[in-house]
């Protein structure tokens, strides 16, 4: 699916760029993994978008960071999202306007 992105050109003006994008998941097929030691998650508002593409029990994850800050219900929301997902990740705290995941060893 193309999505538009604005970008800066050198001469300060914003233009709109089409990028091709991808699930997460197949990305990680693509380069034959399918455990992250960290993902770092941070897209301006989509997170929990991409998080519903991942099918949970193919990947396995050791630590995530997810942004929350302009995500639509914010913190409350991705939490709630994060909670119903089967996955042994325990969330530990907030930090810079992130969640952050990891298992307990």
């Amino acid at each position: 699916v193309a999505d538009f992105k604005k970008v800066r050109s050198d001469d300060g003006f914003w233009n709109l760029v089409t990028a091709q994008c991808f699930p997460l998941y197949s990305i990680l097929l693509a380069v034959n993994r399918t455990l992250v030691d960290y993902l770092s998650l941070d897209v301006e508002g989509h997170e929990i978008k991409v998080l519903q593409t991942i099918p949970w029990h193919k990947v396995d994850f050791n630590a995530m960071t997810i942004e929350w800050l302009r995500t639509p219900g914010g913190v409350k929301a991705l939490r709630y999202f994060m909670e119903s997902q089967p996955n042994d990740l325990v969330h530990y705290d907030s930090f810079l306007r992130d969640l952050l995941y990891a298992k307990v060893q």
